[in-house]
């Protein structure tokens, strides 16, 4: 797997982890009112039930995966190539795509006209 794929799955995996803890607090914590507000009844049961010891262990072993994943992505990172080549370069590295493209489009056009002949 190229350092791009392996890049973009561990950003994949960061995100889902936000997404799933956040979801998870969400359903899980119990109901807590800070200062005046009222507690309301939880939108579903939970289930599985939570106090604030357990949410806050939970809470400190994600931050931990997070933060190892974060890691992973800097590795990972400092594994692409560099932009030594600039702006200019990199122009004519398009340039040069743009015209082997046109030239692949010109060849199936050929062939599809010779089919149809």
């Amino acid at each position: 797997m190229d350092v791009y794929s392996q890049l973009q799955e561990k950003l994949d995996d960061i995100s889902q982890r936000f997404a799933h803890e956040a979801r998870y607090f969400q359903v899980c914590a119990p109901p807590r009112a800070e200062g005046s507000e009222k507690v309301h009844d939880p939108i579903e049961e939970s289930p599985f039930p939570e106090t604030e010891e357990t949410l806050t262990e939970r809470a400190q072993h994600s931050a931990h995966a997070i933060v190892a994943l974060n890691v992973q992505v800097e590795q990972l990172l400092g594994m692409l190539p560099g932009d030594e080549g600039g702006e200019a370069e990199q122009l004519r590295e398009l340039e040069a795509l743009v015209k082997e493209n046109e030239e692949a489009g010109a060849a199936v056009r050929r062939e599809r006209e010779k089919v149809r002949a």
